[in-house]
């Protein structure tokens, strides 16, 4: 294995971990970890947070995911789906949301945020 394979293991590993200590050291405050996708990680690093206690994970639309945004929505709601950690989102119902960015093309970024609040908020009171 490449040691930049194992580097990127290991900083999985270590995110988790460092999310598992502060929940130890500090079982009362809320922990939010927020993480962009550039080496292709996002994924299993937000899923370490999730398992080691992290109360908030930060992902987006799969459509606008990866690379130098957050990791992808509909890949952590169906990791997650059907486990104790379940978002309770519908992973069916996220197929809507593939081509928002077509809907906001040539709109300033801000507008695409609200873009995609608007879809969650749509999304979580549906379930």
């Amino acid at each position: 294995m490449p040691l930049t394979n194992i580097l990127v293991i290991c900083q999985v590993l270590l995110v988790g971990s460092l999310v598992l200590v502060c929940r130890k050291q500090f079982p009362d405050m809320p922990i939010h970890v927020h993480t962009h996708d550039t080496a292709g990680t996002g994924v299993a690093t937000q899923l370490a947070c999730a398992e080691a206690g992290a109360d908030i994970i930060d992902c987006c639309i799969d459509s606008m995911s990866g690379a130098t945004s957050q990791p992808s929505l509909g890949a952590l709601v169906n990791a997650l789906h059907g486990t104790d950690l379940d978002t309770g989102i519908n992973p069916n119902q996220l197929a809507r949301y593939g081509s928002v960015h077509c809907l906001a093309a040539g709109h300033l970024c801000c507008d695409l945020t609200i873009l995609a609040l608007v879809c969650m908020m749509e999304l979580v009171a549906s379930t």
